[in-house]
């Protein structure tokens, strides 16, 4: 017993689901893991522009962020040796991280234009370890100029007091500062930084003070770790899109190698800019159009995927939006300096929260309705909604010091991945399948043309035979009773005025010649081109094949009630044609046995009683007709003579004729025979035959 389609598809679902669920909890694991390692112990705060760290421990606690109430001088860039000096005014408190936005709007500049000093003084524990301390300085916006206890140590771009001369840049640095741990008490930091490239000004990320060792591995690990998912997702990347333009079938596949492609891109020029690190530096202006760019074509590449995936649940009216807003985003960050299209990023990041809700909302409902892939794509759409809302909620300066949008994009296209391979896999196997099919086919075709052959040379050897025995019984017995009658008949003439009477004789045996030709030469020549009894009907067609054979072997016909009166239904064109009725023989009466049919059973009858009596030496054959079904007829033919192996016997031309005659009603047959068994001959032959198709009309278009 074969299990039901649906079960199969059952145990498929919960083993996908089973599957998803692991690498639901795999992908949370990892998650938790890089929260982890940008998490640190909770560290005091930074309270009117000092940091007290005299309880802390960098061996046992490890880094800490400088987060807290910073000094900000507006519109000043300060000496640092000058901030000692009281008659310095006193200073605004501003939090970090954070912009200076609300305080540049106060001193008239637009948005976060500007200049400032910020300034930190840190009270150093007493441990003594002696290792070298550092600074791990990320990206601010948008240039930078660091002091600790008034050395200069790192720099970004340049600072500048207007837009022609301050130099932007991108570049996260991890640099030592001088000092040694247990050889000074406050650290004084001081920071000059401007800004006239972008909506936000100031020092937007947390700088992050411990030792060298500490700093350089974390970011040594943060390097790698993005490193190694951009390296990952291309591969991806470049796998679908070498599948798709080698198959052409799946666009799926397209957009899942177009939306792992700028993922790639994205994560290594943002957050850490790893891309920057790599080559010591590149232009602000491109790394800041290149993390624009990546996020408007991965909301349009993204949108295809799904609505490919899911064309039933998407609305394609939303993706074609969602794919408008992300062309005109291209075109504005590419025409646009960057300081105007950083305009639009915060809408950006609204119109991406609700496209993800909506696509997570899809999600649900093509997995309510049991479509195919669902499942790991709610599981991956899940990831990355909440690696997007921690960053966009990191980007207003709450939650780890981590950015997860590249992780998250990773573990969804993950997902995306394990979706097309489980339909990769599914149409493989249908391929597959097909292809096992089309190879029986063709095997079968090649038979039936095989036999096509078999059968036309069948007919071909049995017209000549039929021409044959034609030509010889006419030349020999039929011109023989001719050509002695022609000469009989010249000699009666001769004799008429002599011998009356033996001209007489002689004209007797005329007709008597005469009238042989006609009731036997020319009945038997028609008889081999179409015995006319199967018009009679079907019983008097077998009655006619079994009396020609009755004297050589005992004959048993068995004929049900069905048959009878099927064949009795037929008899009316018979008696019509008796009585010259065209009509009637043309509109045989409904229900009765077809004259195709019958002449089929006169001929294999007679060809199969032909071969018992030459080769079976049977002592009794048994003949049955009846109605297998409602509009298929039944003959058996069985004898208890030798029998043969049909696997060892080249199969002859009556079994030929056999075939030729039940294959030409689109009927079946079969031959079953061992040696000392006997042999049974079973045929199905349909009343009513398919019809071949029509031809169409013409004028039907």
């Amino acid at each position: 017993m074969f299990p039901h389609p649906r079960g199969r598809v059952g145990v498929r679902r919960r083993r996908d689901s089973f599957i998803t669920a692991r690498m639901l909890s795999l992908a949370l694991a990892v998650i938790l893991v890089c929260i982890a390692a940008g998490a640190v112990r909770a560290a005091p705060a930074a309270e009117a522009g000092v940091l007290d760290l005299s309880s802390w421990s960098f061996e046992r606690d490890g880094s800490v962020p400088l987060t807290g109430q910073w000094e900000l001088y507006w519109g000043r860039l300060v000496d640092p040796a000058a901030l000692a000096a009281p008659q310095e005014p006193s200073p605004h408190l501003v939090h970090v991280p954070g912009s200076w936005n609300d305080l540049a709007a106060a001193h008239g500049e637009p948005g976060g234009d500007g200049y400032a000093t910020y300034r930190l003084r840190t009270r150093l524990p007493e441990e003594a370890s002696g290792e070298e301390m550092a600074l791990h300085m990320p990206w601010v916006f948008t240039s930078y100029s660091l002091w600790v206890n008034g050395r200069p140590v790192a720099a970004n771009g340049q600072v500048g007091t207007n837009p022609d001369d301050a130099v932007p840049q991108f570049l996260p640095l991890t640099v030592p500062i001088g000092v040694r741990s247990g050889t000074a008490d406050v650290l004084d930091i001081v920071i000059h930084i401007s800004n006239f490239s972008h909506r936000n000004g100031g020092l937007w990320n947390t700088p992050v003070l411990g030792t060298h060792a500490q700093l350089a591995r974390t970011a040594v690990v943060r390097q790698a770790l993005a490193a190694s998912v951009s390296g990952a997702v291309f591969l991806m990347a470049v796998y679908h899109l070498v599948m798709y333009f080698v198959v052409r079938r799946w666009p799926e596949w397209l957009f899942l190698g177009l939306t792992a492609f700028v993922t790639a891109v994205r994560t290594l020029v943002t957050g850490d800019h790893v891309l920057g690190q790599i080559v010591g530096g590149l232009p602000w202006g491109v790394e800041i159009r290149a993390e624009y760019l990546t996020g408007y074509l991965f909301m349009i590449a993204f949108m295809a995927l799904l609505h490919a995936l899911f064309p039933r649940d998407v609305s394609r009216l939303i993706v074609r939006g969602s794919q408008a807003y992300g062309a005109l985003g291209v075109l504005s960050t590419l025409a646009a300096p960057p300081r105007v299209s950083s305009l639009f990023i915060p809408l950006s990041v609204w119109v991406s929260m609700a496209l993800i809700v909506y696509c997570i909302f899809v999600l649900l409902i093509a997995w309510r309705r049991r479509r195919d892939g669902a499942g790991p794509m709610v599981a991956g759409g899940v990831v990355l909604l909440l690696c997007l809302a921690h960053d966009v909620l990191r980007s207003n300066l709450i939650g780890f010091n981590i950015y997860l949008l590249p992780l998250g994009m990773t573990v969804l296209l993950l997902f995306q991945s394990l979706t097309l391979a489980r339909r990769f896999s599914a149409a493989l196997r249908r391929e597959t399948a097909l292809a096992a099919e089309n190879a029986s086919l063709l095997r079968t075709v090649q038979t039936q043309l095989h036999e096509v052959k078999q059968s036309r040379r069948l007919i071909a050897r049995l017209d000549r035979d039929v021409r044959r025995k034609i030509a010889e019984r006419l030349h020999r017995s039929t011109q023989n009773r001719l050509l002695r009658a022609w000469h009989q008949l010249a000699a009666a003439k001769e004799m008429y005025e002599v011998d009356r009477q033996r001209a007489d004789e002689l004209l007797e045996q005329v007709r008597h010649d005469i009238d042989h030709v006609r009731a036997v030469d020319i009945r038997q020549v028609s008889h081999e081109l179409h015995p006319s009894i199967v018009r009679a009907g079907l019983l008097p067609a077998v009655e006619s094949v079994v009396a020609r054979y009755e004297d050589v072997v005992s004959i048993q016909v068995e004929i049900d009630d069905a048959v009878r009166a099927r064949d009795g239904a037929g008899r009316g064109p018979a008696r019509a044609l008796e009585a010259g009725d065209a009509r009637r023989v043309r509109g045989e009466a409904a229900g009765g046995i077809p004259e195709p049919i019958r002449l089929v059973v006169y001929r294999v009858l007679e060809e199969s009683l032909g071969n018992i009596q030459a080769h079976a030496g049977a002592a009794s054959v048994t003949i049955a007709l009846r109605m297998a079904e409602p509009d298929t007829l039944s003959l058996t033919i069985r004898d208890d003579g030798q029998g043969f192996d049909p696997q060892a016997v080249r199969p002859s031309l009556g079994l030929h004729t056999i075939a030729a005659s039940v294959s030409s009603v689109d009927g079946e047959w079969e031959l079953v025979s061992a040696p000392r068994q006997g042999t049974r001959i079973t045929c199905l032959l349909p009343l009513a035959p398919a019809e071949p198709p029509s031809a169409p009309d013409p004028g039907a278009a």
